[in-house]
């Protein structure tokens, strides 16, 4: 884990165990570009499909905490715990989740927790980034 100063939490992260895994940056509200404090928006992108033929279920997590290593954190959104038939369904560079960030964030740092729960996944990654305008999906040309 690093501190990262572009926005990004993970970077086609790939978990695969049942437990909580904290995403692989986090940021430093201290040393925060500005873009942070206005009101960004939270991106959650599929990079490869989850797989997981035991029917895992997934949890995704935006936290504060006083902690680097995310100890103790303030939750600040929850997707709740996804169903695995929801989460297989995900296909490839599919942008899942565009939430607005609260917009008092107390704690020093920000970072992502996801929770894998009742089985493995076999495969998946994912992305999780920070950025002060809603994105904008361009089809493909017909």
């Amino acid at each position: 884990m690093y501190q990262d100063y572009q926005n990004r939490f993970s970077v086609l992260q790939d978990e695969t165990t049942v437990d909580d895994h904290i995403s692989d940056n986090v940021i430093n509200l201290v040393h925060a570009p500005l873009t942070v404090y206005e009101n960004p928006f939270l991106v959650f992108r599929i990079g490869t499909a989850i797989v997981s033929a035991g029917g895992g279920t997934l949890e995704i997590k935006l936290v504060t905490s006083a902690a680097a290593g995310l100890g103790t954190p303030t939750v600040l959104w929850s997707s709740g715990v996804l169903a695995n038939a929801t989460i297989v369904a995900w296909t490839a560079d599919s942008l899942i989740y565009l939430v607005r960030v609260p917009p008092v964030i107390t704690l020093q740092y920000l970072g992502m927790i996801y929770t894998i729960g009742t089985a493995v996944f076999t495969a998946g990654t994912w992305d999780a980034f920070l950025t002060p305008d809603i994105p904008i999906l361009i089809g493909a040309a017909a």
